[in-house]
């Protein structure tokens, strides 16, 4: 998005994240450094989509903005609060938010 629509989204966005983040996280992927202070928004009881309708995961969604971390790769993890989040696949991309649905690790 570009112009004047396109940075009236971004500050959308960047409102709405700092107002809603649930915590700072860390970014983590296997021979990159980390990505410390993330502020992240977690979705527990994620709700996906599927042929019979919507259904309840046991994944957890996490949203950052694009502006912090352009993307996440299946594999790699978010830490939040010692917790590990797993990234099983990215699921939403506006291009100024992403969300990506995560299995917690052990």
């Amino acid at each position: 998005m570009a112009g004047q629509f396109g940075r009236m989204m971004a500050r959308l966005h960047s409102v709405a994240t700092a107002r809603l983040a649930d915590a700072l996280g860390s970014y983590i992927e296997p021979g990159q450094p980390a990505v410390p202070g993330l502020p992240l928004i977690v979705e527990h009881n994620l709700q996906r989509e599927g042929p019979e309708g919507l259904f309840m995961t046991d994944q957890v969604g996490i949203t950052w903005l694009t502006t912090q971390l352009a993307t996440a790769k299946r594999g790699a993890l978010f830490e939040i609060d010692g917790r590990r989040y797993m990234v099983d696949e990215l699921i939403a991309d506006d291009g100024h938010a992403i969300t990506a649905a995560c299995t917690v690790t052990p």
